[in-house]
């Protein structure tokens, strides 16, 4: 493995993808080494240098119509200007190599990292790329995952305002939106407990199809958000992840009845709406607490 793959607090589908291609390749420059009885450190200190796997181009989400989660990544043609092959050809190996693979993902459990693997597959498209996408039975694992994380595992910060950023200054209008959508977030499930519809953990999030229920553009646009924030958290741009995703809760809150229309709607699709309203908070406070040193207020 890659020990400069950091770990990171919560799961995230890109440092799963990135570990995976870090050992595919590794495989890879192996199978080079024993068919032209090359010495290791020939294919190493070449094609596995750490600066092709943390270039910024190597794993990128993509738009997509259908799916929430598909990613692309150009490693191919990266070791394909270095050797003599084409990227279609190191990218179909490649493939063939992730499939098999049983890789080890910092930061992600074993069970976890084995479960999305399996609802992962795995294409090569135009030109040598490879094609990563995450069907919704993979999404929802994801998606419980993040539902089941103790509060003492998310390592919160301790609200000390960071002094070389005007803008995460507790009196900054886009903090005080992320720091008031926390705040409505925890109103929502004070609500939910109160009309005895807090049993978030046990939401099912596919219907008997193993698709999403969550099938409302707004609520596929918030989980979009949360890919793009644990994907971004060892970035640097906090606070407009937080503001990103305020907006999304914010227009997701707008359209979806969450609480008080128990009547109306199907439970399951409650008990997931509002493991949405759960998972905005806990990302929310983790960006405002541990990344940006303000405090993520439970109420205004």
């Amino acid at each position: 493995m890659n020990s400069n793959v950091p770990t990171v607090t919560y799961p995230t589908l890109r440092i799963l993808l990135l570990a995976q291609i870090d050992e595919a390749i590794r495989l890879w420059g192996d199978v080079l080494v024993t068919k032209r009885s090359l010495h290791p450190t020939s294919i190493r200190a070449n094609a596995l240098v750490s600066g092709l796997l943390h270039s910024i181009d190597v794993v990128k989400r993509v738009p997509s119509e259908t799916l929430i989660s598909t990613y692309r990544s150009a490693i191919a043609l990266k070791l394909a200007s270095r050797f003599d092959y084409s990227a279609m050809h190191i990218a179909s190996q490649l493939v063939e190599i992730l499939y098999s693979d049983d890789t080890k993902i910092p930061g992600m459990s074993t069970i976890l990292a084995r479960l999305l693997l399996r609802d992962l597959t795995v294409t090569v498209v135009s030109s040598g790329f490879l094609e990563f996408r995450f069907c919704d039975r993979a999404i929802a694992t994801w998606l419980h995952s993040l539902i089941d994380l103790k509060d003492e595992d998310l390592r919160y910060g301790s609200f000390e305002i960071t002094q070389n950023n005007s803008d995460f200054d507790s009196g900054s209008s886009k903090v005080f939106f992320c720091q008031s959508t926390h705040a409505r977030c925890c109103a929502l499930l004070r609500l939910a407990r109160q009309s005895d519809l807090d049993s978030i953990e046990q939401a099912c999030w596919l219907n008997s199809l193993d698709q999403l229920l969550l099938q409302e553009s707004v609520e596929r646009k918030l989980l979009s958000q949360f890919i793009a924030v644990t994907d971004g958290f060892l970035d640097n741009n906090f606070l407009e992840m937080a503001v990103a995703l305020s907006h999304a809760f914010h227009q997701f809150e707008r359209s979806c009845h969450i609480v008080g229309a128990s009547q109306a709607l199907n439970r399951h699709l409650l008990q997931c709406r509002l493991g949405l309203v759960m998972i905005t908070h806990r990302l929310l406070r983790s960006l405002l607490e541990q990344k940006l040193g303000v405090p993520a207020p439970l109420e205004l």
